[in-house]
């Protein structure tokens, strides 16, 4: 299904006691309450795991039942039959069990241990929508399971050969969404981010300034689709993304076969709308896929 674009929207249309929310991007269709998703949210590494361990616990579960329950019939056709499924099934449940806690060890010391998520055997496109299920089920939010796992890939990424691997700033591609420019603004700063007049009313500005002086692909876009394309088209090694914990777990695993940092943005007006985030933050993302000789000709 084709995700709608955001519109520029006149301000002057909107407000908080409306229903209208129109300008919201796809990732908020099922928003019931405006305020809900203003508070920053700070969620530890930790309650992604544990749901991964839940979900883990309830498979074999799953699994030892499901064995347990059609043995007769199997036996009866072969006993070797039996052993043969039970031992794969068990090979495979030891596989994914050993694959994440290396994973999560990794991501602790946010050093490689032995290979990176990149070759992990746990497809992070079943993986993400099983725990946000298991999630709604025990009553934890999409938004609080959203940022405790890009905190995880965060440290995933930062594990993954990058001393060995850094990068050209031309093959880092920064993405921003449209919410961070000012709602009452009419700069086209989506067709080309230089558009921007810098009068320092949002923080386009600031990432202008911070990306200029790095040299890297800046853009920003309406929406996952056009990210998409644009990441097609301009095929970078690794990506630093700011956006929203919805759209950003919805990217990750769009492009889950590349390095992606994120950046959480901050809603104080509501999502999709005059949106903030740490430039900092942003700036110690850059310097994860830095070159060395770039960091001294900085002096970073």
């Amino acid at each position: 299904m084709k995700k709608k674009e955001f519109n520029i929207v006149n301000s002057a249309d909107f407000s908080p006691e409306q229903d209208n929310l129109d300008y919201l991007g796809d990732q908020w269709s099922d928003l019931e309450d405006l305020h809900e998703c203003k508070a920053c949210i700070d969620e530890r590494k930790i309650l992604f795991i544990f749901l991964v361990v839940l979900l883990y616990i309830l498979a074999i579960t799953w699994i030892g039942l499901s064995l347990y329950l059609v043995k007769p019939r199997i036996v009866q056709i072969s006993p070797l039959l039996y052993k043969l499924t039970s031992g794969i099934a068990l090979f495979l449940i030891g596989m994914a069990g050993l694959d994440f806690f290396h994973l999560s060890i990794s991501s602790a010391l946010e050093r490689k241990i032995f290979f990176s998520r990149k070759h992990s055997l746990i497809p992070i496109q079943i993986l993400i929508p099983a725990v946000l299920y298991l999630g709604k089920v025990l009553g934890i939010s999409k938004d609080r399971i959203s940022n405790s796992f890009l905190k995880f890939n965060n440290s995933l990424v930062k594990t993954r050969d990058i001393c060995a691997e850094l990068l050209d700033p031309g093959q880092v591609l920064v993405l921003l969404p449209r919410c961070l420019q000012d709602f009452e603004c009419t700069q086209q700063v989506t067709s080309d981010v230089k558009n921007c007049k810098q009068c320092g009313k949002c923080m386009i500005k600031d990432v202008v300034d911070l990306t200029d002086k790095f040299g890297c692909h800046t853009l920003i876009v309406t929406g996952g689709s056009a990210a998409r394309k644009i990441i097609r088209k301009i095929d970078p090694v690794a990506i630093i993304a700011v956006a929203c914990e919805r759209e950003l777990l919805s990217g990750i695993q769009d492009v889950s076969h590349l390095r992606v940092l994120s950046v959480v943005n901050k809603r104080p007006e509501g999502p999709c709308k005059n949106t903030k985030f740490s430039v900092e933050e942003l700036e110690r993302c850059l310097m994860e896929f830095l070159t060395p000789d770039l960091s001294e000709k900085l002096n970073l």
